[in-house]
């Protein structure tokens, strides 16, 4: 295993909606291998315990975690999955190196990876309270388990590291997706976006159209909603490169 080296950036897994810090434990894995740090959070909207009624816990968990490690120091990589979009964007806010700098302070958040994940203007929410996906199945329950969570997150696993990976997912409250963003860090901080081809959530149109508009790079890969289970090493690859690592990504991109 290679050392952690000081000068490479911490990475921070931001999970996404019924999704677990151990989901991501095979990327972090690879990457502690390659000498960084990675670490995980769990969001307060995700488990069993009593249903939060906004994304605001959520913010406020990222944002120690992030806080946490910059006021070391260190810089910081934020790659967030899917809902994880949603608070890291109102999170972040006054994290960046501009502003860090502006106070004299070292360590910043100095880059966001966007994995599939949603990407939103000052206003928007994840979910439209009064246009609710009808594939939630919720029956007016405050958290539940999304239905065939192995078939739409992770059909392009081996079945059994689907059913794994499904099993491992817990209770979403369905009140945080509905929380708007106030602020939207992509605007102030370099992001880059994992677009993984095969999401049946995403459209190409939308991502290179719309959210390709902020994104400093788009990275095409073939996989489904989760590449943190099906294509690890593409995705790690990806973290390595935004890290500033030379890295040759043409085994794993698409166009």
């Amino acid at each position: 295993m290679a050392s952690i080296t000081s000068n490479k950036p911490i990475i921070i897994f931001v999970p996404g909606a019924w999704h677990i810090p151990w989901h991501y434990s095979a990327v972090m894995g690879l990457l502690i291998a390659a000498g960084y740090d990675a670490k995980s959070l769990e969001l307060p909207s995700v488990g069993t315990g009593p249903p939060v009624q906004s994304f605001d816990a959520d913010v406020a968990a990222v944002r120690a975690l992030v806080l946490l490690e910059i006021e070391k120091g260190r810089d910081v990589i934020v790659v967030a999955h899917s809902y994880g979009g949603a608070p890291t964007s109102e999170a972040l806010k006054g994290t960046g190196t501009k502003d860090r700098e502006a106070k004299g302070r070292r360590g910043a958040v100095v880059g966001i990876v966007f994995m599939a994940a949603f990407v939103l203007r000052v206003g928007e929410s994840v979910v439209d309270p009064n246009n609710e996906p009808a594939h939630f199945n919720r029956n007016g329950q405050p958290s539940f388990l999304l239905p065939d969570v192995a078939g739409k997150f992770y059909f392009d696993c081996d079945p059994e590291v689907a059913r794994t990976f499904a099993a491992a997912c817990k209770p979403f409250s369905f009140a945080a997706s509905t929380s708007p963003i106030s602020y939207a860090a992509w605007q102030d901080i370099p992001s880059w976006y994992i677009y993984p081809v095969l999401d049946k959530g995403l459209s190409t149109k939308a991502v290179e159209e719309d959210i390709g508009k902020y994104m400093k790079e788009i990275f095409k890969i073939n996989a489904a909603h989760s590449p943190f289970a099906s294509a690890p090493d593409a995705v790690v690859s990806i973290i390595r490169k935004v890290a500033g690592e030379t890295i040759d990504l043409k085994p794993y991109l698409v166009s």
